[in-house]
């Protein structure tokens, strides 16, 4: 945690307020990404707490070298899939889970 702390100071980087009860509702705003079709190119907009999960997953696949087709990849494909719209509460949970079962005792 503090590694991480600091390494949050160095970026100039909060942190993902959606996990941290004592933060304010988050969320930026920003657009994701571009899909074409044809020769139209289309702009997804990304729902914020959909964006911050989907980040929160990448580090955590990353922090406990998940493999393919676990549980953690299930649920960033539905994150991604469904980028516009909220997340479901459950889909948070799981996430928090995998967390509380992956890096116990790891400080």
């Amino acid at each position: 945690m503090t590694a991480a702390r600091e390494f949050l100071k160095k970026i100039n980087h909060e942190g993902l307020p959606l996990f941290n009860p004592l933060h304010g509702e988050g969320g930026t705003g920003k657009k994701g990404s571009k899909t074409s079709g044809g020769n139209e190119s289309k702009e997804v907009k990304w729902n914020p707490i959909a964006k911050q999960l989907y980040n929160a997953i990448m580090w955590v696949i990353v922090i406990i070298y998940a493999k393919p087709n676990t549980a953690i990849y299930e649920v960033r494909e539905k994150v991604w899939k469904f980028k516009s719209y909220e997340p479901f509460p459950s889909q948070v949970k799981a996430v928090n889970t995998i967390i509380s079962k992956n890096i116990v005792g790891k400080r």
